[in-house]
């Protein structure tokens, strides 16, 4: 039988029972290391240097061999580079160590007891030591295109936990040539085309810096060529210093010295250069010139130019990575490096949800039955003024909004508070309004539904009264005793006179004790207020 039909039936029947009862199970191999290196074979540690014998021809070939996907070299060459290039090696830690510093947090799928515990655990894993490592090695992959650490798992408190995260070198590791994307790990039996990834043992990441096949990815294509230029010129640099940066020193002596005064001029002139002492015959003459004249800045400028290149490639700025530029300047580029500082983010987060975050859910408690996992966050926000948040929050609350606590404790950087531990809250007021007791008991969960309903009743009964008081008082108001001393004294003006004109003389000249129908108006004026059918609007 052929066998990758062996291979294939094989694969199948792992899956089968990688997946039995549910929910995946650890095997034997998921608790020790399966792909250390080697002092020799198809997983060797030990490095070829491609970077000390490096031409424009000779990196061709590399990128050439790398296309076809062989590449070995590559990888080797992006590895000395960052090591051989101080100004290429600070800019990639640089761009590594600004992600990797951020604060990692892992938020529950709800408020219940179990999706929180289990949030808290990962949230225990993220804020290990091992979780530093981890980012840092898989950020390698910004160089290389890719970066792959194993995963070896151990059993701790009935819980399947990451005891190590192991990073393994790149060139340990084939890429398909089915589809030129899928990493295979290079073994003694297959140390070319290598072999499948278990699941669950592996984390992967393989950013995406640039459209095309994995062959071609990493920052390594852009500052290899960089490399090289940068080489020659501090090469040259350094012939045109020997040659130029030093003053002559040239020796002359008499016609017919003798050749014992000639050695001895000639060992005098060789000592000036090194121990700038010297002795000869008094016969002879040393004379120092100065040095031949050459544009040695040219060549400072070509390092400075392919600095600030590798600058762009790798933090897509030069303000805050190269000297000479402002301090305005510099604030407004550092937004571009913020870009490429967030794309890092959600590329190692979504790299870490998948390997790590989901793979322990899996291996613990199975798949989620709705597919929702606790979500894994990288905090690359600005610091937020956390007092404007809460002033912000508690107004909307009071009017109804609703809000998840654990959100708002996760805004706030605060952890969900333990089983029996004491608590801060807010006491119900007892000596304030009833609508305000009515509604810090509705927000406390303290209080029982008979103490909300008992609340709600002493409501209405205080509505209630306040209505008797109401009709109470206009009941109290004598209409007839109030209208009466006006219309007595209309009638008898109307008695009086002989035509309106001088009914309405008469009526100017009235005089009516208004006591009793200024206080029945005020009375008045007062309920409608009350009811709120009265406002201070006047339409003339």
């Amino acid at each position: 039988m052929p066998r990758s039909t062996v291979s294939r039936r094989s694969k199948k029947k792992a899956e089968r029972a990688l997946f039995a009862a549910g929910k995946p199970t650890v095997t034997p191999t998921h608790e020790k290391e399966v792909a250390a290196p080697a002092a020799s074979g198809a997983r060797a540690w030990t490095l070829s240097r491609v970077a000390a014998t490096l031409t424009p021809s000779r990196l061709t070939s590399i990128f050439t061999a790398a296309d076809g996907g062989d590449n070995q070299e590559l990888l080797s060459l992006a590895a000395e580079v960052e090591q051989r290039d101080a100004h290429a090696g600070a800019q990639l830690r640089t761009r590594k160590l600004a992600l990797v510093g951020c604060p990692w947090l892992v938020e529950a799928t709800s408020d219940k007891p179990a999706d929180v515990t289990l949030a808290a655990e990962l949230q225990a894993l993220v804020e290990s030591p091992a979780w530093f490592g981890l980012a840092l090695d898989l950020l390698d992959a910004l160089m290389k295109g890719y970066s792959a650490c194993e995963i070896v798992w151990a059993l701790s408190s009935k819980r399947w936990t990451p005891a190590r995260f192991l990073h393994r070198d790149p060139r340990h590791f084939a890429i398909s040539v089915a589809d030129g994307s899928t990493l295979r790990l290079r073994t003694e039996a297959a140390p070319k085309e290598g072999e499948d990834l278990q699941p669950y043992k592996w984390v992967v990441h393989t950013p995406r810096l640039s459209s095309g096949p994995l062959v071609r990815a990493g920052l390594v294509r852009a500052l290899a060529p960089m490399y090289v230029l940068k080489g020659l010129g501090v090469a040259a640099w350094g012939r045109f210093i020997e040659v130029f940066g030093v003053p002559m020193r040239v020796g002359s002596y008499a016609p017919g010295a003798a050749e014992e005064e000639i050695e001895a001029l000639a060992k005098a002139v060789r000592a000036i250069g090194h121990d700038a002492a010297g002795i000869k015959p008094n016969t002879t003459d040393i004379a120092f010139l100065d040095a031949a004249q050459g544009d040695a800045a040219a060549h400072e400028r070509l390092a400075l130019w392919v600095d600030s290149q590798i600058s762009k490639a790798v933090l897509g700025q030069t303000m805050t990575a190269d000297a000479g530029s402002s301090r305005s300047q510099a604030e407004v580029h550092d937004a571009v490096r913020r870009d490429i500082l967030l794309a890092d983010a959600r590329a190692l987060v979504a790299t870490l949800q998948r390997d790590v975050i989901n793979a322990y859910v899996d291996l613990n408690t199975g798949p989620p039955a709705n597919g929702v996992y606790p979500r894994l966050r990288c905090i690359t926000d600005v610091a937020e003024d956390r007092k404007a948040f809460v002033d912000a929050l508690v107004p909307m609350i009071d009017r109804g909004l609703e809000v998840e606590q654990s959100v708002v404790r996760d805004k706030l950087g605060l952890p969900a508070p333990d089983k029996g531990a004491t608590k801060l809250m807010t006491p119900v007021s007892r000596n304030g309004t009833i609508q305000q007791a009515a509604k810090l008991a509705r927000d406390d969960a303290r209080l029982s539904r008979l103490e909300l309903a008992q609340l709600e009743r002493n409501r209405q009964q205080f509505a209630e009264q306040a209505g008797d008081f109401i009709d109470d008082l206009g009941d109290e108001v004598d209409h007839e005793a109030v209208a009466s001393p006006f219309l007595d004294a209309i009638t008898e003006a109307a008695r009086g006179a002989d035509n309106f004109d001088e009914f309405r003389a008469r009526l100017t000249d009235l005089e009516v004790d208004a006591t009793a129908m200024v206080e029945s108006l005020a009375l008045r004026c007062l309920l409608a207020r009350g009811a709120g059918d009265a406002t201070d609007e006047v339409n003339l």
